[in-house]
């Protein structure tokens, strides 16, 4: 279950959310409501990355061997595509520029994303086209990235903390009041 420190207009706070999708906006449709003027109603989305299923395999590329890699991290760039980066253990920069075939190109941090303790998937941060955009770790995002523990996103003058669970959040960071949010699945068709 991902934890928000929210530090915005209104009091710090820490909200938890039991739930594989977190909306986060200033509409109170959101599961972490932002009080900032320059966050969109529907500003970003943080997604648990999705199973892959057994189907899907014969039509993924074959895996290389990149036992000695640094990173390896897939990111989705849309619903039925996906972006593989992996970088050598003996990458020397902190940053990678890269093409995703579009006219776009965006800048990487190089840093590990967090994995869920049990089940290895990644929260994925996208941004829902948000007028002022989403900065992620003090780089705009333009691209669906997956996230790290402590990771920092900045919506306008407010900041909002990622931690993968409440035990990974480190002693020294202050604690703060709680919001507990359980978010029950749609009910079965």
């Amino acid at each position: 279950m991902p934890v928000f420190d929210v530090y915005d207009e209104s009091t710090p706070r820490r909200v938890i959310i039991y739930a594989d999708s977190v909306a986060i906006g200033r509409s109170v449709e959101n599961d972490v409501i932002i009080c900032e003027k320059q966050a969109s109603r529907q500003h970003c989305e943080v997604r648990l990355d999705k199973d892959v299923d057994e189907t899907d395999e014969p039509t993924k590329p074959p895996t290389p061997d990149m036992s000695d890699s640094k990173y390896d991290i897939t990111i989705p760039t849309s619903e039925d595509t996906e972006v593989r980066i992996i970088i050598p253990e003996d990458y020397k920069n902190d940053a990678i520029h890269l093409s995703d075939g579009t006219e776009r190109e965006h800048d990487l941090a190089l840093r590990a994303p967090t994995p869920v303790p049990g089940i290895g998937k990644y929260y994925v941060l996208h941004d829902l086209q948000s007028r002022n955009g989403t900065i992620l770790n003090e780089k705009r995002l333009k691209i669906p990235t997956p996230l790290a523990n402590g990771d920092e996103i900045n919506i306008g003058d407010s900041a909002v903390r990622f931690w993968i669970n409440q035990a990974s959040i480190p002693s020294h960071i202050p604690k703060l009041p709680i919001i507990s949010i359980i978010k029950k699945p749609p009910p079965a068709t």
